[in-house]
Protein backbone atom coordinates (compact mmCIF):
# COMPACT_ATOMS: atom_id res chain seq x y z
CA UNK A 1 0.00 0.00 0.00
CA UNK A 2 1.11 3.60 -1.23
CA UNK A 3 1.82 5.99 2.07
CA UNK A 4 -0.28 8.46 -0.05
CA UNK A 5 -3.12 6.39 -0.19
CA UNK A 6 -2.91 5.68 2.94
CA UNK A 7 -2.65 9.16 4.20
CA UNK A 8 -5.98 9.75 3.15
CA UNK A 9 -8.04 7.27 5.29
CA UNK A 10 -5.90 8.53 8.26
CA UNK A 11 -8.69 10.58 11.03
CA UNK A 12 -8.47 13.89 11.11
CA UNK A 13 -7.34 15.67 14.43
CA UNK A 14 -10.34 17.39 17.03
CA UNK A 15 -8.24 20.64 16.28
CA UNK A 16 -8.93 20.42 12.74
CA UNK A 17 -12.81 19.42 12.96
CA UNK A 18 -13.35 22.18 15.63
CA UNK A 19 -11.99 24.45 13.62
CA UNK A 20 -14.04 23.64 10.42
CA UNK A 21 -17.22 23.02 12.53
CA UNK A 22 -16.68 26.81 14.14
CA UNK A 23 -16.42 28.00 10.74
CA UNK A 24 -19.15 26.38 9.64
CA UNK A 25 -21.41 27.91 12.47
CA UNK A 26 -20.25 31.10 11.89
CA UNK A 27 -18.99 31.14 15.47
CA UNK A 28 -15.64 32.20 15.15
CA UNK A 29 -16.18 35.72 16.73
CA UNK A 30 -18.13 34.61 19.81
CA UNK A 31 -15.79 31.25 20.53
CA UNK A 32 -12.97 34.26 20.34
CA UNK A 33 -14.95 36.49 22.61
CA UNK A 34 -15.19 33.64 24.82
CA UNK A 35 -11.73 32.63 25.33
CA UNK A 36 -10.32 35.89 25.67
CA UNK A 37 -12.90 36.56 28.67
CA UNK A 38 -11.85 33.45 30.24
CA UNK A 39 -7.94 33.74 29.68
CA UNK A 40 -8.49 37.42 31.42
CA UNK A 41 -9.74 35.65 34.52
CA UNK A 42 -7.18 32.96 34.41
CA UNK A 43 -5.25 35.53 34.37
CA UNK A 44 -6.33 37.41 37.83
CA UNK A 45 -6.53 33.84 39.16
CA UNK A 46 -2.76 33.52 38.99
CA UNK A 47 -1.64 36.67 39.46
CA UNK A 48 -3.91 38.45 42.05
CA UNK A 49 -4.29 37.42 45.87
CA UNK A 50 -7.84 36.22 46.84
CA UNK A 51 -8.65 39.51 48.45
CA UNK A 52 -8.07 41.68 44.87
CA UNK A 53 -9.48 38.74 43.07
CA UNK A 54 -13.01 38.59 44.32
CA UNK A 55 -13.24 42.05 43.27
CA UNK A 56 -12.63 41.89 39.57
CA UNK A 57 -14.20 39.43 36.61
CA UNK A 58 -14.31 39.54 32.93
CA UNK A 59 -17.38 39.86 31.97
CA UNK A 60 -17.58 40.72 28.10
CA UNK A 61 -15.23 41.41 24.91
CA UNK A 62 -16.57 43.03 22.31
CA UNK A 63 -15.71 45.10 19.06
CA UNK A 64 -11.61 44.64 20.60
CA UNK A 65 -12.64 45.73 24.02
CA UNK A 66 -12.50 43.93 26.94
CA UNK A 67 -14.79 45.21 29.91
CA UNK A 68 -13.55 43.78 33.58
CA UNK A 69 -16.46 44.33 36.05
CA UNK A 70 -15.49 45.39 39.67
CA UNK A 71 -17.05 45.89 43.11
CA UNK A 72 -15.34 48.72 43.36
CA UNK A 73 -13.52 52.02 42.37
CA UNK A 74 -10.37 51.45 44.07
CA UNK A 75 -10.74 47.77 42.01
CA UNK A 76 -11.21 49.33 38.78
CA UNK A 77 -8.65 51.61 38.75
CA UNK A 78 -6.14 48.82 39.52
CA UNK A 79 -7.15 47.00 37.15
CA UNK A 80 -6.98 50.33 34.30
CA UNK A 81 -3.13 50.16 35.95
CA UNK A 82 -2.92 47.01 35.01
CA UNK A 83 -4.41 47.14 31.72
CA UNK A 84 -1.25 46.64 29.67
CA UNK A 85 -0.28 43.83 31.51
CA UNK A 86 -3.24 41.84 30.99
CA UNK A 87 -3.76 42.74 27.49
CA UNK A 88 0.50 41.32 26.47
CA UNK A 89 -1.12 38.42 29.14
CA UNK A 90 -3.85 37.53 26.55
CA UNK A 91 -2.14 38.55 23.49
CA UNK A 92 1.11 36.01 24.44
CA UNK A 93 -1.89 33.01 25.03
CA UNK A 94 -4.32 33.64 22.67
CA UNK A 95 -1.98 35.56 19.57
CA UNK A 96 -4.85 36.07 17.54
CA UNK A 97 -6.45 38.72 20.01
CA UNK A 98 -7.09 41.76 18.91
CA UNK A 99 -7.74 44.08 21.85
CA UNK A 100 -7.32 47.74 22.07
CA UNK A 101 -8.45 48.76 25.49
CA UNK A 102 -9.96 47.38 28.83
CA UNK A 103 -12.97 49.25 30.11
CA UNK A 104 -14.32 48.60 33.65
CA UNK A 105 -17.79 48.60 35.16
CA UNK A 106 -18.00 49.42 38.73
CA UNK A 107 -21.44 46.88 40.39
CA UNK A 108 -23.04 45.86 43.40
CA UNK A 109 -22.47 42.28 42.21
CA UNK A 110 -21.19 40.49 39.06
CA UNK A 111 -23.92 39.49 36.56
CA UNK A 112 -24.43 35.57 36.69
CA UNK A 113 -22.51 33.66 34.39
CA UNK A 114 -24.16 31.02 31.27
CA UNK A 115 -23.49 28.19 31.12
CA UNK A 116 -20.16 28.38 33.10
Amino acid sequence: MNIKAKNKHMPHSLKDLLGNAISRANISREVTAAQIVLEANRYFDSKLGTTKRKDMKAISYSNTILTIATLSSPAAQYVSQLQAEIIAHIVSVLPTASITRIQTRVMHKFPQSEGC
